[in-house]
């Protein structure tokens, strides 16, 4: 396995950063990855492992306000500006990685952001992959919460707030928690904008669920306290059934890559890779 480092601009001018690792042969394709909040792609290294000895190429970036990509921490002017990132991001993996077949994969945060721009951006990709996404979580429940978000991301829209992710909830790995903690490219700040622009891409999400255009491989833990699992069951509920393989992964948390069975997750995820190509 090697890996790759670069950086690109964005359209307003951020500098991004990325990275890929890459099997050591040929690849059989290249898995764009989409992080969660407060995180940052050096987190997916067991991830790059895994692909990598299956001949996958992982690529990803850090997205506008986290880790070390520039921007006001935890923001986003508008949901239309993640969606274009990702627009930007998938023309630099085509053309490092010529006539090698992409997928694009999302977690969390990531993962609403993928089956909100798929089918709005149509992408010539093989297939989708979401994990976790946080379609129901703890937030829609706090109405107040919501109702600021909806107006403070409008009138205020660098406004900053804790995003309350809980370290703790988010594998049964405990060492997991405590990386977290510690990782300083880590952060829990999010703005009201940001608030208000994942609030429209969940709105999209339900929209479009029954048609989603491409293949999609949607996995979920059925003990995810941050991102419920009945929000996945939701989607798959309206998605076209001949496009979809759902998988709950009884007992695992928040993020299957770092719960202890997190090689079974690995092995499924590859093997479905694989039917796409």
């Amino acid at each position: 396995m090697d890996t790759q480092e670069w950086k690109w601009k964005t359209t307003d001018g951020l500098e991004i950063y990325s990275k890929a690792w890459l099997p050591s042969g040929n690849a059989k394709g290249v898995v764009c990855l989409v992080h969660g909040v407060g995180e940052h792609i050096g987190r997916y290294q067991p991830d790059g492992e895994a692909l990598t000895e299956r001949g996958y190429i992982l690529a990803g970036f850090d997205q506008r306000g986290f880790g070390k990509s520039a921007g006001r921490r935890g923001h986003t002017p508008t949901l239309e500006t993640y969606l274009v990132d990702i627009d930007s991001f998938l023309a630099e993996v085509a053309q490092r990685y010529l006539n090698t077949p992409r997928f694009l994969y999302g977690h969390s945060m990531g993962g609403v952001l993928v089956l909100a721009y798929t089918p709005l951006r149509q992408p010539q990709v093989a297939g989708v992959v979401a994990t976790g996404p946080g379609l129901k979580s703890a937030i829609e429940e706090q109405k107040v919460k919501v109702l600021l978000s909806k107006i403070l991301g409008k009138v205020l829209p660098t406004m900053s707030f804790t995003s309350g992710v809980d370290p703790q909830q988010c594998s049964r790995n405990p060492e997991v928690a405590e990386e977290l903690k510690h990782d300083p490219l880590c952060h829990f700040i999010v703005t009201a904008s940001w608030g208000k622009s994942m609030l429209g891409a969940l709105d999209i999400v339900f929209k479009n669920a029954p048609r989603f255009p491409l293949p999609l491989l949607l996995m979920h833990g059925t003990k995810d306290e941050i991102a419920y699992p009945r929000g996945s069951q939701m989607f798959a509920d309206l998605a076209p059934k001949d496009k979809l393989t759902l998988k709950m992964w009884a007992g695992f948390k928040h993020e299957l890559h770092t719960d202890p069975e997190k090689a079974e997750v690995f092995a499924y995820m590859c093997d479905w890779l694989d039917r796409q190509l």
